[in-house]
């Protein structure tokens, strides 16, 4: 058990299952559709509606060329996804979850270092008794916030895995 636990799977995106080719949505940043980005957000966490997820994220490949594909368009409907290999879940959950983990970080310094530019701490005094108030209480906030944040990522993709392995 501590050898899987300590292993994660490499992100697939494409598999075949019951004899028909799937295709992760092929550029999160560009591709998605408000629809499937709802669907993702809305079904993050709930183990229960795996089959569901998983069915935004991959969809039957229409057109393949080299190592480009195309994908079926959203429609809302659901794979049989059943039995499809733990491995290929576990990667989704564990690629968002970093994703995840590394936007926040990614906030929190980007924050952090704004406070530190000298133009911007020149502004804060300047402004500070006009609209800045509280400025220094907002970043310790944001900061707790993404700590809580954190703590909500682990929960939310990690502990189904883990539920799953017993």
């Amino acid at each position: 058990i501590i050898k899987v636990l300590g292993e994660t799977p490499d992100l697939q995106e494409r598999f075949e299952h019951n004899g028909i080719q799937y295709g992760m949505i092929p550029n999160l940043n560009d591709d998605i559709s408000l629809g499937e980005f709802i669907g993702l957000d809305q079904l993050t966490g709930n183990w229960d509606a795996i089959e569901q997820y998983m069915s935004i994220l991959y969809r039957p490949i229409t057109v393949e060329k080299a190592k480009k594909y195309r994908i079926e368009p959203y429609n809302l409907e659901i794979f049989d996804f059943k039995d499809l290999p733990l491995d290929i879940v576990i990667s989704t959950q564990v690629f968002f979850w970093r994703l995840g983990t590394a936007l926040l970080n990614h906030i929190q310094k980007s924050g952090q270092n704004q406070l530190k530019n000298p133009i911007v701490q020149k502004l804060l005094e300047e402004h500070s008794h006009l609209d800045g108030v509280g400025t220094q209480q907002l970043a310790t906030s944001l900061e707790e916030t993404c700590s809580v944040l954190r703590k909500s990522l682990t929960k939310t993709f990690i502990q189904p895995y883990i539920i799953s392995l017993t």
